[in-house]
């Protein structure tokens, strides 16, 4: 051991200038010799603007229980106070040498404190505030001094177990208000969607009110209005003119569609409520029935890829999807005779359908529109159409959570392709 007296050399770091020593000598009186039994709330106070605000936090949770989310906290830092309460005088009365040789330190330890901390470049506030907050703590609670007052430790243990009670019926009264107030929000939202399932339910009854006036009060008018321009037709007889015979025809012709356009927003209506049990489909016999009830002539022909396909569904939605889309395709086909692909193809997660042709296909720029309700891109004159066919084929697809695109195929055809997903119960 080598004897370090007051005029030991200083270190070679940084040498702390005679402000900055007065300024720590000035504690000796606040810390001599590590007097921590001296500490009270009043002297704190006085010397806090030598410590950092980070360390007023520290002394705060040393001399004030916290809620008990920090108890570990507390623990660890009253332990590791109590290693360096024990520990810090002798690491700083001894320090190693460059040649690893110990070093008793003589005089007064402030002074040499001081000296170390500049040597290691580190500010003397930071080291000060660092040690008195870790002294201050536990030297409150072993000394059984809080806020200058002298408790023994059963009134300081009395005091812990009181304020963690507190803090648990603190935590308790938190929970219980958490739990009313979720229960609260559940039935707020209960109630709101019970107020939405009624007002959907107001909505389906108009909706089948409407289907009933659409299909009994609108449908009867037109059916008398055929029967009267037959009767017309039949009492005129050869006599009748050929621009009579012309009028009476555009008046069948035009009543005829507004009777189609009927069932057609009867169906478009009904999509979703009509549904009532699953069955096994075979997709491509539904597919041929329907080629087989719509094509009047030999010219068009119908080709299945995937026919044996089969889904568990409703058979009415999938009669009115593959109706739809192969009426589509027969009646804009302007060739002499026409070809129509109908494609199945099933998969772990979908049902993908295909509908193609080699009609003229549908030009892009009206694409976008052919899927709206009333939309045709030909003249009502020269066909027949009420334009709600393919309003309907994506309205099922919707409704069944699926996509529905439309290009055209390598001849110039419509290709309309469906993707169906695959649920648990179904599509």
């Amino acid at each position: 051991m080598k004897a370090l007296s007051d005029s030991a050399d200083t270190p070679t770091r940084q040498v702390a200038s005679n402000s900055d020593l007065s300024e720590l000598a000035s504690l000796r009186d606040f810390l001599p010799e590590f007097g921590v039994s001296n500490l009270t709330r009043k002297k704190l106070f006085k010397h806090l603007r030598l410590i950092p605000y980070d360390v007023l936090v520290v002394l705060f949770v040393g001399q004030i229980m916290l809620p008990i989310w920090a108890a570990l906290l507390l623990v660890a830092v009253n332990v590791g106070t109590w290693w360096c309460y024990h520990r810090i005088p002798q690491f700083l009365r001894t320090v190693s040498g460059p040649d690893g040789d110990g070093i008793l330190i003589s005089g007064p330890i402030v002074e040499r404190f001081a000296q170390f901390i500049h040597s290691c470049g580190v500010h003397h506030r930071a080291h000060y505030g660092l040690m008195f907050a870790m002294m201050a703590g536990f030297h409150a609670a072993m000394t059984g001094q809080l806020w200058s007052l002298e408790l023994s430790p059963a009134a300081m243990m009395t005091m812990a177990w009181l304020s963690y009670a507190a803090l648990f019926a603190v935590d308790f009264i938190m929970y219980w208000i958490s739990l009313r107030t979720l229960q609260q929000l559940r039935k707020d939202k209960l109630r709101e969607a019970n107020r939405y399932t009624a007002e959907l339910k107001r909505s389906n009854e108009e909706l089948e009110q409407f289907a009933y006036i659409a299909s009994h009060d609108l449908r009867s008018p037109l059916r008398s209005i055929i029967n009267l321009s037959n009767w017309i037709e039949q009492d005129i007889g050869k006599t009748c003119s050929a621009d009579t015979r012309e009028h009476l025809r555009l008046l069948k012709s035009r009543t005829e569609r507004m009777d189609n356009l009927l069932n057609d927003l009867l169906r478009y209506a009904r999509i979703g409520s009509e549904e009532t049990s699953r069955e096994t489909i075979v997709l491509g016999e539904l597919a041929q029935e329907i080629f087989d009830s719509l094509h009047s002539n030999d010219k068009m022909t119908l080709e299945i890829r995937g026919g044996e396909t089969e889904i568990e569904d409703y058979r009415i939605t999938f009669l009115l999807m593959l109706s739809n889309l192969i009426a589509n395709a027969i009646k804009h086909n302007k060739r002499d005779s026409g070809h129509i692909w109908v494609s199945f193809e099933r998969d772990k997660t979908a049902l993908n359908i295909i509908v193609e042709d080699d009609g003229p296909g549908i030009p892009e720029a009206y694409r976008s529109k052919v899927f709206d309700v009333f939309s045709t891109l030909d003249r009502r004159d020269t066909k027949e159409a009420s334009g709600m066919g393919l309003a309907i084929v994506r309205k099922i697809v919707l409704h069944k959570k699926g996509r529905i695109s439309l290009d055209n195929n390598d001849l110039g055809g419509a290709r309309f392709t469906i993707r169906l997903p695959i649920l648990k119960d179904g599509l």
